[in-house]
């Protein structure tokens, strides 16, 4: 197996959801991003990232709705 064929990138995307259209003045979006590197060769995890997306409208996250998602604040946020 060559190293093109070795690793596998697993993206997960994170987004708000609810069932039906949002409520006026809200929308839906992509609220985390989470990246796992996987040596196929081996059959292990290498690597682990994640990122949570800022959220559109806001300089600061709400609190995670979901237990399983993170609710680390990326260093990228804007305090406030």
């Amino acid at each position: 197996m060559d190293d093109a064929d070795r690793y596998l990138n697993v993206v997960d995307v994170e987004a708000t959801c609810r069932p039906g259209r949002p409520p006026a003045g809200m929308v839906d979006e992509i609220i985390g991003v989470g990246l796992t590197v996987v040596d196929l060769q081996e059959g292990r995890r290498i690597g682990k990232h994640g990122i949570l997306a800022p959220p559109a409208n806001e300089s600061r996250p709400k609190p995670a709705a979901n237990p399983k998602t993170p609710s680390n604040p990326h260093p990228h946020w804007r305090a406030g």
